[in-house]
């Protein structure tokens, strides 16, 4: 891209002078050729000569800047863009089951969040879950709002029933339970939210799904945007 925009900056100059030479010979032959008063001379040829030439080789020049600052802003801009890629941070949530024999009850493996961008990821947010009946599921960070490129932390849920916390409202067991009684939806969308080192933010979005025919919970990732 960057390659691309010189190239065309550099063909645009180009351009510019040729047509700025063939203007001036233009305006030689205009000045040489129009019909001059009695008395006129040399001088006066040469003073057409030149104010015409001066003000085709303004416009010109106007055209020019204008070209090249446009063409200088579109590589600062590209440039930008491939800085933030290089830590851009990308957040993946998953909420799953554990393996369990035939006829046991569903098990919840500990969430967690994993960072699989190139950047660190600043203030962290995990939209809560929300269950039919009232129920919420609020994701945290143990240790802050932070999470650190190629890293991965496990979160601590924290369950709410009609806005109360219980003695279980940390417990995987209750969510498992949670989920096996129908209390959420076979499929819910969580969305994670953090700001990048330049203070760009992002969201990553992904789909909880449950199965109630097996007992089975996974997460699928759907994208991520720039906001």
């Amino acid at each position: 891209m960057q390659l691309r925009s010189a190239g065309w900056s550099a063909a645009v100059v180009i351009a510019a002078f040729i047509g700025a030479a063939i203007a001036i010979r233009l305006a030689w032959i205009y000045a040489t050729s129009a019909a001059v008063e009695p008395g006129q001379g040399d001088l006066d040829r040469f003073t057409a000569f030149s104010t015409a030439t001066a003000a085709i080789g303004s416009i010109f020049a106007f055209v020019v800047l204008i070209i090249y600052t446009r063409e200088t802003f579109l590589l600062r801009r590209t440039s930008e863009r491939q800085l933030e890629a290089t830590y851009r941070p990308i957040l993946v949530f998953s909420l799953a089951s554990a393996d369990s024999d035939l006829g046991q009850s569903m098990k919840l493996q500990a969430p967690h969040i994993a960072n699989v961008g190139l950047g660190p990821a600043f203030q962290v947010t995990i939209q809560t879950m929300k269950g039919r009946d009232g129920e919420e599921v609020e994701f945290r960070l143990p240790s802050g709002p932070y999470v650190e490129a190629y890293t991965q932390v496990q979160l601590e849920a924290h369950i709410l029933q009609y806005g109360q916390a219980t003695g279980m409202s940390r417990s995987l067991s209750l969510l498992a339970d949670l989920f096996q009684r129908g209390t959420f939806p076979e499929e819910m969308t969580v969305c994670v939210k953090c700001d990048s080192v330049s203070d760009k933010e992002y969201r990553t979005y992904h789909r909880v799904h449950y199965d109630a025919t097996i007992h089975l919970v996974r997460t699928s990732f759907v994208g991520t945007v720039e906001v």
